[in-house]
């Protein structure tokens, strides 16, 4: 895992404001995937049943722009860390 090789290479919450940002920047991130993942684990089963009613595709589709949401700030997050 990245977070272990950076921490033991000497990136740590108290080396300075880098290695903070870094380590809260891609917490909060790794928390909204998770809750991403939770969402799809509760739709899916909705999804794949035969009748479908109107409330249940709003859910999918808000389900489906978090996602969308979670991919994009990832590669922001990859961009501002490891090419910048």
């Amino acid at each position: 895992m990245v977070w272990l090789e950076l921490w033991n290479s000497g990136l740590q919450l108290s080396t300075g404001i880098y290695g903070a940002f870094f380590y809260m920047l891609t917490l909060f991130h790794g928390l909204h995937v998770l809750v991403g993942l939770g969402l799809l684990g509760w739709l899916v089963p909705q999804a794949l049943q035969p009748a479908s009613t109107p409330k249940r595709g709003i859910r999918i589709k808000l389900a489906s722009s978090f996602w969308h949401f979670v991919d994009v700030v990832w590669v922001m997050i990859f961009v501002l860390v490891y090419v910048l």
